[in-house]
């Protein structure tokens, strides 16, 4: 997505710290310099469902497969669990390959089904399941 509506900036900053939250991450490219976004992962609670929140986690694209989603995810993660959250509710385009693999190594049951033309996954937040160690990668030249 090339540029967000004003009504998702409005979503993605409208948080509380307990049933809506983000994580996010910058970098710094020289000394003195101002960080420049990378990403940024966050959920929010759904109405009616006190332990199931909705996820979701964007990385520039300069940033992919480094592994910067899969940190992103694992201290989210760990912030849900804290608040009392079980469940995180993911819709994921079908060829968005390195989410899904996010999703699985997260919740290796986790089964989506398609609505709307996404896939749509219920994501188990079980105590031990984000100690999945997710490295920064380099990537490769």
């Amino acid at each position: 997505m090339p540029r967000l509506s004003d009504d998702m900036l409005r979503r993605l900053a409208d948080i509380d710290g307990w049933n809506r939250v983000a994580i996010g991450a910058a970098t710094v490219p020289s000394f003195g310099a101002h960080p420049i976004e990378a990403g940024i992962a966050r959920f929010y609670r759904l109405p009616g469902r006190e332990d199931v929140a909705e996820v979701a986690v964007t990385v520039v694209d300069a940033l992919q497969q480094r592994g910067l989603g899969g940190v992103l995810l694992r201290e989210l993660t760990r912030v849900a669990r804290e608040r009392g959250l079980r469940t995180f509710v993911a819709s994921v385009l079908p060829d968005n390959e390195p989410m899904i693999r996010l999703i699985r190594r997260l919740d290796p049951q986790a089964t989506p089904h398609l609505e709307d033309g996404l896939y749509v996954y219920e994501i188990a937040l079980e105590a031990g399941a984000a100690r999945v160690p997710w490295p920064v990668r380099p990537r490769a030249a």
